[in-house]
């Protein structure tokens, strides 16, 4: 019976409703901007479990002791109105964790929906931990001979920080970086201010993707610098798993050299492709595009047997690194955020 619960089994449960929530929490917060509510009823939830955990809790009455446990001890009942708070956090819980599976499960598929992540602009003062996910503890793949690495990620000079470096883990001899969002985005400005470093068998990427990882077709847009040659910059595109539609664009400043500003446009039935609010490569009307909401990454890597396309790998001396200075994703509903942003002046299809 819950009155014959000693009080340390009453601190467990209310512990273990604390760790419940908190596990609810950092995925339920990144819904924030679109789902107010739920971070509303997760506030009082959080508020209600603190309550109870609290040893000021007041009680109301003191109800009759309960007979001895199995140990022999005589268990002080949990006052009345504790119990109560308990159950009511209980179900807040349950309530924000079904709310927000719900919302998860029935996330929509296509770049246009309304429940597109909202537009941002981050200038990495810090690494904002409810936008942010840090890849670690894992390699894509056996062609990658690096392990993603929280320690291969960080914030300098209010820039965004990824390296590739000598450290060996648990089946490789270099680590590196990469973030990823929380949310999904579809249609709109996506924007970057990036330098990179520079080295042969190294790709240093600002990319959007959605996969099988995610129970979702492999939808994909890049800018990729293979650090070979940072006289150029890849761009490309997957629908479906499918690519094969690269094209190289030389760059008027070398991507190590300094900083440049990269941004793609994705619109339903169009793409364009800027650096420096230069356009530099857009589709035709007739090309099959991505379609799927994706989230936006941004990663550092390196290969041993990409050979042909990355160039030979060659152990640096050093680590590598890549900066990001700014990033931003604008909605077509909304207005531009910062000056120079090519969302000032672009307008979609239709309009």
């Amino acid at each position: 019976m819950d009155s014959g619960d000693a009080p340390e089994n009453s601190n467990k449960r209310s512990d273990e409703l604390t760790e419940t929530l908190l596990a609810c929490q950092s995925r339920i917060l990144t819904l924030a901007e679109q789902h107010k509510g739920i971070v509303e009823l997760e506030k009082l939830a959080l508020k209600m479990v603190a309550d109870v955990t609290s040893s000021e809790a007041a009680v109301v009455s003191e109800p009759a002791p309960a007979a001895p446990n199995a140990s022999g001890q005589n268990p002080k009942p949990i006052p009345e109105n504790k119990k109560v708070k308990q159950v009511l956090a209980a179900f807040l819980i349950a309530s924000v964790t079904a709310t927000a599976l719900t919302t998860l499960s029935s996330e929509p598929s296509y770049a246009d929906d309304l429940d597109s992540g909202v537009s941002f602009v981050d200038n990495f003062n810090s690494l904002d931990s409810i936008r942010w996910y840090i890849s670690d503890g894992w390699a894509n793949g056996d062609h990658q001979n690096c392990t993603w690495s929280k320690g291969a990620t960080g914030i300098s000079d209010d820039m965004l920080v990824l390296q590739f470096k000598q450290q060996t883990t648990a089946d490789r001899n270099y680590a590196c970086g990469e973030v990823q969002t929380y949310a999904r985005f579809g249609y709109g400005v996506y924007e970057a201010r990036i330098k990179t470093g520079s080295g042969s068998g190294l790709n240093a990427a600002f990319f959007t993707y959605i996969g099988p990882v995610h129970k979702k077709p492999h939808d994909e847009i890049d800018f990729e610098f293979l650090l070979k040659d940072t006289s150029k910059v890849q761009l490309n595109y997957y629908v479906g798993g499918s690519g094969g539609n690269e094209a190289f664009i030389p760059l008027e400043d070398t991507s190590d050299s300094g900083f440049n500003n990269y941004a793609f446009v994705w619109e339903p039935g169009q793409m364009h492709w800027y650096v420096n609010g230069n356009l530099v490569h857009q589709t035709s009307d007739t090309d099959v595009l991505p379609s799927n909401l994706q989230k936006i990454y941004f990663s550092l890597w390196g290969s041993d047997t990409f050979v042909d396309w990355m160039g030979p790998f060659s152990a640096p001396d050093e680590p590598v690194l890549m900066f990001v200075d700014r990033v931003a994703f604008t909605g077509f509903d909304e207005p531009c955020q910062f000056d120079g942003s090519v969302a000032c002046n672009f307008e979609p299809a239709g309009n």
